[in-house]
């Protein structure tokens, strides 16, 4: 009944951020038709709209925020899924407000369709840290491992896009 667009989304997590992302949902017919939005993740999710009506040849947007956790995800790669459930209302006077979960129920005459949107969370792709930490830990290891020496600073230094490894400047 409604186009659900896009059908999966991948976002990085980082602790103590929060994170969102959005769905259209694009009704093409001449029905209203009410949706709601659910999720058995134990994470805390705010979907807003979860509950609405769309009228015919429009679209709502849907925003799905995840709250920030104070510790990392339980897995490197966690897959959230997400029910959108859409009927046909029959009275156009009917709103948000007076939807209820019952209206989704499958019963003889009403047709109700169930699609799944796909939130994969994965951890950030490594990236340079140039923190102090950081910096002396290299310093350190190029000392010890190169014919540099301890002369070497992190200013001679540039990325190689081969391999993402480190070279001097010539």
């Amino acid at each position: 009944m409604l186009d659900i667009e896009p059908l999966e989304k991948l976002l990085y997590f980082e602790p103590n951020k929060q994170i969102s992302c959005s769905i259209q949902l694009t009704n093409d017919t001449n029905d209203y038709i009410a949706f709601i939005i659910s999720t058995t993740s134990p994470c805390p999710y705010n979907i807003h709209p979860s509950i609405d009506i769309v009228r015919p040849g429009s679209k709502v947007i849907v925003t799905i925020s995840l709250n920030p956790l104070k510790k990392a995800l339980p897995q490197e790669r966690c897959k959230e899924l997400f029910l959108v459930q859409s009927t046909r209302v029959v009275d156009a006077s009917v709103k948000a407000a007076d939807i209820a979960g019952d209206l989704f129920d499958d019963e003889p005459g009403r047709v109700v369709d169930n699609v799944e949107f796909r939130l994969i969370l994965d951890v950030p792709p490594l990236s340079v840290d140039w923190s102090y930490p950081a910096q002396f830990i290299l310093e350190a290891t190029l000392r010890k491992h190169t014919p540099w020496g301890p002369t070497c600073r992190l200013a001679n230094l540039r990325p190689r896009s081969a391999d993402l490894g480190w070279s001097p400047l010539r």
